[in-house]
């Protein structure tokens, strides 16, 4: 594998986009940025394990490498929604409708097998076109909260969140 870019970085990991050279086929791959965050990588695994859907991504090994813990997983896009709505603005009404369609498809794999995301975002939807597609389409990543305790109605980005979930106690 070659290093070709930074996709993003969070509290817990940093995301390389990383070329098969011999498949010549992009990924990506999320690194601990300290040990201590090992166990919620791993979690992160276990809950994509559960889903098997193309709006959603998918790892496809877990290594350490260097010491941290890393997931290899499918590629999102070069892209975020929250990139692309930075840049471009609105998107059309077919882009709109095809990426509602996407997101709408990927919550549904979510709720059929009771997959907790907590932080669904544009920063956590990729853009790209996958093979034998002719339009762009969103992938949701960034599972790390997937097994935070419920308890914790604090998690996740605040400008996201339910404001009135403090007071359904």
């Amino acid at each position: 594998y070659l290093v070709t870019d930074v996709l993003g970085q969070g509290a817990t990991a940093r995301v390389f986009e990383v070329l098969d050279l011999a498949k010549d086929e992009l990924f990506a791959l999320k690194v601990a940025l300290d040990p201590r965050h090992h166990p919620r990588l791993l979690e992160e695994a276990d809950e994509l394990d559960r889903l098997t859907h193309p709006r959603i991504v998918e790892v496809l090994d877990r290594a350490i490498l260097g010491g941290r813990q890393t997931l290899l997983l499918s590629h999102a896009g070069k892209q975020t929604l929250q990139r692309y709505l930075e840049h471009e603005g609105v998107p059309s009404l077919d882009v709109a409708v095809g990426f509602g369609e996407d997101l709408l498809f990927a919550l549904e794999e979510l709720e059929e097998h009771a997959v907790l995301h907590r932080d669904i975002k544009p920063a956590n939807l990729g853009i790209g076109i996958p093979r034998k597609k002719e339009r762009r389409c969103l992938t949701l990543f960034d599972f790390s909260l997937a097994r935070a305790p419920l308890s914790d109605i604090n998690v996740g980005t605040s400008a996201y969140r339910d404001p009135y979930l403090p007071l359904r106690n």
